[in-house]
């Protein structure tokens, strides 16, 4: 089963990308964070992600800059940005 990082910003949507995920059974979050920090989780964590869910608009961390750490600190994980366009 693969193992999710979460790192969104916006609470309401952390919680219910994470809820979808859980509830589909294919999935498990294994770590849900608000900006950087989901570095500091990276050492703690008991399980490795294979996917890492990264918010492309974090407020408080460059998310290009966390995308590159999270890619040299795990070179087997999947990565994929997220981003909500307004409609035009």
């Amino acid at each position: 089963m693969p193992m999710i990082l979460l790192i969104e910003d916006n609470r309401l949507l952390r919680e219910g990308i994470a809820a979808m995920l859980d509830a589909q059974g294919d999935f498990e979050v294994v770590a849900v964070a608000e900006d950087g920090d989901a570095i500091d989780q990276l050492t703690v964590l008991e399980r490795i992600p294979d996917i890492v869910l990264v918010d492309l608009a974090l407020e408080k961390a460059d998310s290009i800059r966390l995308i590159s750490t999270i890619q040299s600190r795990l070179p087997s994980a999947r990565i994929i940005a997220m981003d909500i366009l307004p409609e035009q």
